[in-house]
């Protein structure tokens, strides 16, 4: 019996079989040790389909390949940069040509036909980046999300300053759009990049009015407006992000997004007054949810950072001090009850028994009031206390509550400690901080209030008297 003949492939072209309807899918798939080098310089596997979507054929899978392997041969020889990206767009063409189509895309080759998007899938999957702390995962996604929203699909060395200058510019206008949607009323759906997905599907001539306005309001780069710190923090990561492309792929381009005199901003730093809390604790209750008041007035009562809210049991009443490991710094700090907390902790136990919980030592003091059970997340917690927030705002528009953030809460237990007279140790001892934090506490958490003067004067007066000093 005559053997088949058997079809000689192009390098790193591999064809697969679909298991039930046996369809042939090619794919340019760059495996093994040398596979490893060129995906370092750059080059990505990749499904060979047309303009459709639908997959080559085998002749047309063949020809695509070879363009493919074309370039990787000149990157290999070490042309110069000009000639690859003359190689490249030929490539393009000769593949649309033999195709029958135009391509829509670059075929992707080495670090000048890298997008946005693919050094943001490779940045974001790192080890370093899944060794940090979940809260910090998620807002880093939150920053690529973005990313990928205004510079996706745009070549990674294409960006230039003007580039950088001008997503800074769009950032803060989807701050401002935002706040005036929230203050009309509108829902975000829970999620930071809708504001931006919704900006950008925007007419032109809209998204021009809104810059105008906020330019007009608050000038160019406003430290104060609403949305700035997230606009900032956003054109940080990409900073970061350009500096670890640029050492990864081994790129000398300078970074679009490094020392662009941008001014950081001082920092969110809101006290909840007394009033605020009882609007809330009151709404709290009115809304069915006491968990949502209790949440606000803990994140007070020991300074601690939402995300490590949900943790705390109720031993910190029946033993009156409780021990926490921080989620986000791993530093263990020790808190007391204050006869203040022990009180709103007994008026929270009452509210719980009669849905029929009994707390006990080990429980979580946060639950929720409808089941009984721990928050399985601090967002859901979050939410509630966000209901709650809001319906005291309804209730009490003179107080302002609106315009509080739960993270409010440790920036008014710190400065409650300062202002009762503890000294930065005892301080950082509650908060997790160093002693030698001082500028980040005085920046970020500390809020100057008038008491600080009084007590300053009251203290030189006494220095004063006690020393017999007259001039």
């Amino acid at each position: 019996m005559p053997r088949k003949s058997k079809i000689s492939l192009p390098r790193y072209l591999k064809l697969r079989e679909h298991p039930s309807t046996g369809q042939i899918r090619p794919r340019w798939e760059l495996g093994g040790r040398g596979g490893k080098e060129l995906r370092k310089a750059g080059f990505h596997s990749m499904d060979l389909k047309d303009e459709a979507g639908d997959w080559l054929t085998l002749g047309s899978a063949m020809e695509a390949a070879k363009v493919l392997n074309h370039q990787v041969d000149l990157w290999r020889a070490g042309e110069a940069a000009d000639a690859l990206e003359a190689a490249a767009l030929a490539g393009q063409k000769q593949i649309g040509t033999r195709l029958g189509q135009t391509p829509t895309r670059e075929v992707r080759r080495g670090s000048h036909q890298l997008l946005v998007d693919d050094v943001l899938k490779e940045y974001l999957g790192r080890e370093a980046f899944k060794s940090l702390a979940p809260s910090s995962q998620r807002l880093y996604q939150v920053y690529g999300e973005i990313f990928s929203i205004w510079l996706g699909d745009i070549g990674f060395r294409s960006v230039r300053v003007r580039d950088a200058e001008k997503l800074f510019s769009r950032l803060l206008d989807v701050g401002f759009y935002g706040a005036a949607r929230r203050s009309a009323g509108a829902e975000t759906g829970g999620r930071r990049k809708s504001w931006h997905e919704n900006f950008l599907n925007l007419p032109d001539a809209q998204k021009d009015q809104i810059r105008m306005e906020r330019q007009d309001e608050y000038g160019r780069f406003p430290t104060d407006m609403p949305g700035y710190t997230m606009a900032y923090d956003t054109f940080r990561f990409g900073s970061r992000l350009w500096e670890w492309a640029l050492d990864y792929y081994d790129i000398r381009d300078r970074n679009p997004f490094s020392k662009r005199g941008i001014t950081a901003p001082g920092g969110r730093k809101v006290l909840v007054t007394p009033e605020q809390m009882a609007a809330i604790w009151q709404a709290g209750i009115e809304i069915n949810r006491p968990e949502a008041g209790m949440l606000w007035a803990l994140g007070i009562h020991t300074c601690q950072r939402k995300s490590d809210l949900t943790d705390i049991t109720w031993r910190l009443q029946t033993e009156g001090r409780y021990e926490l490991t921080q989620k986000k710094t791993g530093k263990r700090v020790e808190f007391e009850c204050t006869n203040l907390l022990h009180r709103i902790l007994e008026e929270y136990r009452d509210h719980l028994q009669a849905r029929g919980f009994t707390p006990h030592p080990d429980m979580p003091i946060i639950i929720s009031s409808r089941n009984g059970r721990p928050f399985s997340h601090i967002n859901t917690a979050s939410d509630i206390a966000r209901e709650a927030r809001d319906r005291a705002a309804e209730d009490n528009p003179a107080l302002g509550c609106q315009d509080l953030v739960l993270h409010d809460t440790r920036a008014t237990g710190i400065t409650r400690l300062f202002m009762s007279g503890n000294d930065t140790v005892r301080v950082c001892a509650v908060s997790g901080h160093s002693p030698k934090q001082l500028t980040t506490i005085w920046n970020h958490y500390l809020v100057m209030h008038s008491d600080f003067s009084r007590d300053a004067r009251v203290n030189a007066d006494a220095w004063a008297e006690k020393e017999g000093i007259l001039y």
